[in-house]
């Protein structure tokens, strides 16, 4: 599929052929949302935003107005705001809400795209992607940053090092484990590839290697890895365009994985009847977060969804995270 949008965030190309937004209201959380992340803990969950609605934002419209309010501090506000977004953070409240989002900052957060973000549990190491431009003239870079406490703000920003920093690779959606490693995809190659890299120092990592006992002719990709790297989930995308889970096993990180099996999800189907899901994530206790998008909606609502995982390892039936939002 070509967007003038930069493909990192999500590709849908079964949907975006033959979908059109339809005639009905939006409510609740407006605008686009993707790639959260809950931290193991369950007690914050990080995400984007932008003002525009996630179809018009898939399909790169440069028409596009916009469906919701800034949250507050957003970056670049009165720009090119279809394709600007910026990360965000909410607190989980004690009633088991989620608080006001709260921006990241301007040392992460510009005029530009800013997406797929993992930190570590300490919050104190942040990994995300940075894109540029729109397009052919987009470029997509991958950037950590760092801070002493949660409590700080996000030091500046520097590339990943080597291939990992380099546009042409589009890699994205990186997972850094405590030994260090990294996970992380890419869709250069035509169909979305899950990569590895051994850590060789702080900040250092060998070449990145290709995980091609998962590979298929779709799509693999926004893969999350436990702390102890011997459970993987990744997303395959199906011929008809719906999202898969998929999870590996091992004994240890030293060993060999396993084969991949099909996770079983009940009632992640959106109101549409489609399978339009993705960016797992999941807290310490096993449950799973991702975001839903609804094609029914005019703009696709998105939501961002918690499901539980049940005794038999399946998942769902999910539901929506309530957000206590200040009135702007």
């Amino acid at each position: 599929m070509k967007m003038n949008f930069p493909k990192i965030i999500l590709l849908l190309p079964v949907f975006l052929a033959s979908c059109a937004p339809a005639a009905a209201s939006r409510q609740g959380f407006s605008g686009y949302i993707d790639s959260p992340y809950i931290v193991p803990d369950g007690t914050a969950i990080y995400f984007l935003h932008s003002v525009a609605s996630t179809y018009d934002m898939l399909t790169g419209n440069p028409n596009a107005k916009p469906v919701a309010e800034y949250f507050p501090n957003h970056q670049g506000q009165g720009g090119a705001y279809w394709y600007n977004t910026d990360l965000y953070r909410s607190q989980k409240n004690p009633n088991g809400t989620w608080g006001q989002p709260q921006n990241l900052g301007p040392q992460i957060n510009t005029e530009n795209l800013e997406c797929c973000m993992w930190t570590d549990s300490a919050e104190t190491v942040l990994l995300f992607v940075r894109s540029a431009g729109t397009g052919d003239t987009a470029v997509t870079i991958p950037y950590i940053a760092r801070r002493d406490s949660r409590d700080e703000p996000w030091g500046t920003p520097q590339e990943l090092p080597g291939e990992f920093g380099l546009a042409a690779n589009e890699f994205t959606d990186f997972h850094l484990t405590p030994a260090g490693n990294l996970y992380f995809w890419s869709p250069w190659n035509g169909n979305g590839t899950l990569f590895y890299a051994a850590s060789t120092g702080t900040g250092e990592w060998g070449t990145a290697e290709n995980l091609t006992m998962f590979e298929s002719q779709v799509d693999e990709s926004q893969p999350w890895v436990n702390a102890d790297e011997t459970i993987l989930f990744f997303n395959r995308r199906a011929p008809d365009g719906s999202t898969e889970l998929w999870m590996a096993a091992r004994p240890t990180k030293e060993s060999a994985w396993g084969a991949a099996e099909k996770v079983v999800l009940t009632g992640f189907e959106e109101p549409a009847g489609g399978l339009v899901w993705g960016e797992p994530s999941f807290d310490s206790s096993g449950a799973m977060y991702f975001v839903r998008f609804n094609v029914s909606l005019p703009g696709w609502d998105a939501e961002l969804m918690k499901a539980e995982r049940n005794a038999d390892g399946s998942y769902g039936p999910p539901q929506p995270l309530v957000f206590d939002l200040e009135t702007p």
